[in-house]
């Protein structure tokens, strides 16, 4: 995990869409998120208001469709541009 924590978010997502191994793959969507959830956490705040459940909730929403999704990044835009797309 530390060595992942060197590379760019465009460079741990080509590393994940080839990458055969589950916990391996597990471990570059924690480095990516880890990255990203405040930032995203504090947008979701704003969007609904201050209201900590609903951001928090959403953030967890987003984050699972991150994950679910990352094999269709294309690498085209940043991955920053990507996510909040």
């Amino acid at each position: 995990v530390e060595r992942m924590r060197d590379r760019s978010d465009e460079e741990l997502i080509r590393d994940f869409q080839v990458c055969p191994s589950l916990s391996e793959r597990n471990g570059m969507a924690d480095v990516l998120i880890q990255r990203h959830y405040r930032r995203v956490g504090l947008w979701c705040m704003r969007w609904c208001g201050g209201d900590v459940d609903r951001a928090s909730d959403l953030t967890q929403e987003i984050f699972a469709r991150v994950y679910r999704n990352l094999d269709s990044f294309a690498g085209t835009a940043k991955f920053s541009t990507w996510l909040y797309t």
